[in-house]
């Protein structure tokens, strides 16, 4: 799942107020329901009522990634690109519910389990809620993806900002649409990516080519031993 859906143009910085109408223009220019997804900064203060703190040396096993400033996103239910393999995702996006949903490799990274409460700062307000979903996440599909989802209601008020995604072929049209979204909102940086996805392709297909190539001279070389090792035996 998401596999279809390769995005090459990535827009940062969004402001809540500019959204809906970056959202519009990307659907009129690529005929899609754009990616976008809420972000807001936070630290992690405590797993499991261990504040993160007092867990040990920076160099423990874990403690870079609790430490770390966090990108915290909500979503009403799992983006394309992810699947829940352990608990269960809110029924519920519209209710009030003090529910996380975490990564599973980031999951194991900072010691945290299903049922385990988990508290943030999120620049001086306190939030906390407990672990109820972990999901695997397909990062190759280069879709805006997070370690950390919230139910909706947890992040209510908290400072965020927007980032997006479209999937644009043409590199003309990239640029057209990179132009339109400067006059109008300057603040949105645009990346795009088309050309260093191109670039990746070709170097992984050139890595597969020679993976192959080492592979037929080794064969080539095991029987170029096999027969000299039973051409010696019958001499011998």
């Amino acid at each position: 799942r998401g596999e279809g859906r390769r995005p090459n143009l990535f827009l940062i910085d969004l402001q809540p107020d500019q959204i809906g109408p970056v959202k519009d223009l990307l659907r009129a220019r690529t005929g899609r329901e754009p990616l976008a997804s809420p972000m807001v900064r936070a630290r992690l203060a405590a797993v499991a009522g261990r504040p993160v703190e007092d867990e040990g040396p920076r160099d423990e096993p874990g403690q870079g990634m609790r430490t770390r400033e966090q990108n915290l996103t909500w979503r009403e239910r799992p983006s394309e690109s992810e699947q829940v393999v352990a608990g269960r995702f809110w029924d519920d996006p519209g209710g009030d519910r003090p529910e996380i949903s975490l990564e599973e490799g980031f999951a194991r990274s900072i010691g945290a389990k299903l049922g385990d409460e988990l508290r943030f700062d999120v620049q001086g307000r306190e939030l906390s809620g407990r672990v109820t979903s972990l999901r695997k996440v397909l990062w190759q599909s280069f879709q805006p993806n997070f370690f950390i989802v919230l139910h909706p209601s947890l992040l209510q008020g908290a400072p965020a900002v927007w980032i997006a995604a479209a999937e644009l072929e043409s590199p003309s049209a990239r640029a057209a649409l990179q132009s339109e979204l400067a006059r109008r909102w300057p603040n949105i940086g645009v990346v795009d990516v088309g050309e260093v996805v191109l670039r990746i392709g070709l170097v992984l297909d050139l890595v597969a080519l020679v993976t192959r190539a080492l592979a037929g001279l080794m064969l080539v070389s095991a029987l170029l031993v096999l027969g000299a090792s039973l051409l010696a035996s019958r001499l011998g």
